[in-house]
């Protein structure tokens, strides 16, 4: 919709992703037939991401941070637009540095390319700004959610706590919240509302990842069959058990006890 890229870039402010993935752009095809602009774009970008407000490109690029525990962990940056305020003669002055260091391109084809960028002055990349860093914050909860989905316990209040204990110790049985909501003395509704407000979690959603825990301990450490692994941990089809092990693994149940991961049950561990 802006008409720009989006990247995302490392700590170091290095592209390790973009889209769409092949550009279009005059200007990128420019900067990787010639290293110099290259060179001096990623210097540009270095000096935006560290605050610094020598500019010495025609154009200019939004970027947000992305926080995990408060821990810069790489950026998410639109790339590139042409600011209105920015003199052509910035532009063809550019282009004459270029020339010096022994680009060959004409300025009708430098002009062009940055024409075709699209205009965002400053109030739009503000705004731009702030559409970045909702998204930033959105995709980076739930790679935490993702990373360690099940609460930290001792942060919940001792009716969670209870439901927690019903769900890890009844999870292999057909287990419903109106079943637990009765084991812990409340409506299901009641249940449902404050257990959501409180884990980040849904009922289904907690019961799952218990249920796929066990599985992936039982897949490691015994011979059972997948079929029976599914039954004891409480799936009601093979189907259904196989749709869910790889929604929360990205692996199936047969891929993940030939090669299971090291660092999945750790990463997915209440501290």
């Amino acid at each position: 919709m802006s008409g720009m890229e989006v990247l995302y870039l490392d700590v170091w402010g290095n592209s390790c992703l973009q889209a769409p993935r092949k550009s279009y752009l005059k200007l990128h095809a420019i900067s990787q037939k010639f290293p110099v602009v290259s060179r001096e774009w990623t210097r540009l970008r270095h000096q935006m991401l560290a605050g610094q407000s020598e500019i010495s490109f025609p154009f200019v690029e939004v970027a947000v941070p992305l926080h995990i525990s408060k821990e810069t962990i790489g950026y998410l940056l639109l790339s590139a637009c042409r600011d209105p305020e920015i003199p052509e003669d910035a532009s063809r002055l550019f282009w004459t540095e270029l020339a010096k260091n022994g680009v060959h391109l004409s300025w009708v084809e430098w002009k062009s390319a940055i024409e075709e960028l699209p205009v965002c002055g400053e109030k739009a990349r503000k705004a731009w700004q702030r559409s970045l860093r909702m998204h930033a914050k959105s995709a980076m909860r739930e790679v935490e959610r993702l990373h360690n989905p099940l609460p930290q316990t001792e942060r919940l209040p001792p009716m969670i706590l209870q439901a927690c204990d019903v769900i890890q110790t009844l999870h292999h049985e057909p287990l419903r919240l109106q079943q637990v909501a009765k084991i812990c003395g409340v409506s299901a509704e009641h249940l449902s509302r404050v257990f959501h407000q409180s884990t980040g979690l849904r009922f289904r959603e907690y019961l799952a990842e218990i249920r796929i825990r066990n599985a992936c301990e039982r897949l490691q450490h015994s011979r059972d069959p997948i079929s029976l692994i599914s039954e004891k941990v409480g799936f009601s089809t093979l189907s259904r058990f196989n749709h869910t092990f790889k929604t929360h693994t990205d692996m199936t149940p047969s891929a993940y006890r030939k090669n299971p991961p090291p660092s999945h049950l750790d990463m997915k561990r209440t501290s």
